[in-house]
């Protein structure tokens, strides 16, 4: 295991002194709690900043207030955590007679549901060693990387209402929106040539984005021209939408497919590969090693073949995998998470965002490139198609989902309000976790084939509004979390939903103000 950082990534000069504002310097061990026989914190202050820049020892409790009444409903905006040491989690506890703030490390998480407390260790992986090759990152406004996808084959149909209207080659106005309003993005459908030729458009339009090689680990995704066999398929199994599953048993295949994600990292015009469907689930409940599996052998040769100026990233960090699957981060550059509200079995509603919110900044802490999807429902062009009914109960079989009612069959008009409700709960839970190297991903399909702002959400005024690096880390106190950057100042109060309404059934509330 390696030590804890102790650098912080900003330094901020604390506010002045006012009647109004209380400033709470730490020591190096902690702090002289602050006393009174009235109420904590005091009506009149109408913020408080939590200073950490002397602060060197580590997870704990230290006591802030003891008092005889405790205001549990201070509001959780008006606290601010400035210059503390990276590698750290910080929750604020309210008990009958004081206010403690409870100091965690970001690799311990021995608090949650049984399966994540049995299974992942307290070991911290090592940090990432080169990042010369990471894509270019600025806290200017919303850091995001995309990906996208069309029927590149199928001659459009003119008619807007239709589900394929936009299908065809890309446009050099889609090409520029990829390549000029994300830093990094992933593609691989279609042939080796058209992917190439994709990514020389890319870099025509900005020579800085990275381009990465979606590569699937798991199931045969369409891709032509790639030399594969039908001895390389499993028999009488398919995966995600009916795709044939590769048999990895089968060294010819492993052969087959390391070869191939090497060859498509190595072009010119390719930053990288991306590795998709990295779970070996078969190895669910401990029932195998999953780091010795065929499988996960053959992910980690492509990690470790692929050249050190070249992108590896894949589908790694998940919270509900025996160990979240965190060994993958000592050979990786980086993580993608999706499903991250996901809440299996008798484990808390809320507590999958909770533990993959911590996966992402422990992954940050380490230098890894963080490619956060804030997706919180997928409705693509298909659904469209008049055919399609919203599904009546759980189970129910070629349907739409009810979560994506006022998402498909629109007539081609955007449901602007409805896409800015989605992405206000993403940008927050975004905005708890972004780090430098972390970028955060926001529609409701990757689905270029229809209406645009299915896919592309960079016109929204959000993606717009000037942010600034953070004044300090998430403080969180039960289900909300708050967090201030140069310009903008976030809080997020989590909550369960009805699952029509996305994302597992996780929903919250939202604040933005301009920073205080």
């Amino acid at each position: 295991a390696t030590t804890t950082t102790t650098t912080t990534t900003t330094t901020v000069d604390p506010p002045p002194p006012s009647d109004s504002t209380t400033t709470i310097v730490l020591t190096e061990t902690g702090f002289d709690a602050i006393t009174s026989s009235g109420t904590c914190p005091p009506a009149d202050i109408t913020s408080i900043v939590i200073d950490g820049a002397a602060y060197t020892a580590g997870p704990g409790s230290i006591t802030l207030y003891e008092c005889s009444l405790i205001n549990a409903s201070y509001d959780l905006m008006n606290i601010r955590l400035v210059n503390f040491p990276e590698g750290l989690w910080f929750e604020l506890s309210y008990k009958n007679d004081s206010i403690d703030l409870v100091i965690k490390s970001l690799a311990n998480y021995k608090e949650y549901w049984v399966h994540v407390r049995t299974t992942y260790t307290t070991d911290e992986y090592p940090e990432q060693e080169h990042t010369d090759h990471f894509p270019d990152f600025n806290w200017d406004t919303v850091p995001t990387w995309t990906r996208f996808r069309k029927n590149a084959n199928i001659i459009p149909d003119n008619n807007k209402k239709a589900w394929n209207y936009n299908s065809g080659p890309w446009k050099d106005e889609e090409i520029e929106s990829i390549a000029k309003n994300n830093f990094l993005s992933w593609y691989g459908l279609n042939t080796p040539e058209h992917v190439i030729e994709t990514w020389e458009r890319i870099k025509s339009k900005d020579p800085r984005h990275k381009t990465m090689y979606y590569w699937n680990a798991e199931s045969f995704w369409g891709t032509s021209g790639i030399g594969i066999e039908q001895s390389y398929f499993s028999v009488g199994t398919v995966g995600t939408g009916g795709r044939k599953l590769y048999n990895h048993s089968n060294p010819d295949m492993r052969a087959w497919w390391l070869a191939h994600g090497l060859e498509m990292s190595q072009q010119a015009s390719s930053d990288g590969v991306f590795t998709d469907n990295t779970i070996s689930r078969e190895c669910d409940n401990q029932a195998c090693n999953l780091e010795t599996t065929d499988k996960s052998i053959m992910i980690r040769s492509l990690a470790e073949g692929a050249p050190d100026d070249v992108l590896d990233i894949g589908n790694y960090l998940r919270q509900m995998i025996d160990g979240g699957n965190r060994f993958r981060m000592a050979y990786a550059d980086g993580t993608y998470f999706e499903n991250t509200h996901r809440s299996p079995g008798n484990q808390n509603d809320l507590e999958g965002i909770l533990v993959s919110m911590q996966l992402a900044r422990e992954a940050s802490w380490k230098k890894k490139v963080v490619m956060w999807t804030g997706s919180r429902r997928n409705c693509g062009c298909g659904f469209n198609n008049p055919a399609f009914k919203f599904c009546r109960y759980v189970g129910d079989k070629d349907c739409t989902p009810q979560y994506c009612e006022g998402f498909v069959q629109t007539d081609g008009v955007e449901p602007t309000a409805l896409l800015e409700k989605d992405f206000e709960i993403a940008l927050a839970e975004f905005l708890m976790i972004v780090e430098k190297w972390s970028y955060g991903n926001f529609n409701i399909s990757p689905d270029a084939s229809c209406e645009p702002w299915r896919w592309d959400w960079s016109h929204m005024d959000l993606f717009n509004k000037p942010l600034g690096q953070p004044l300090g880390p998430p403080l969180k106190s039960g289900h909300t979390f708050s967090r201030h950057f140069e310009h903008l100042s976030v809080k997020l109060s989590l909550k369960k939903t009805d699952y029509e309404e996305s994302a597992h059934g996780v929903g919250g509330d939202v604040t933005f103000l301009p920073s205080l």
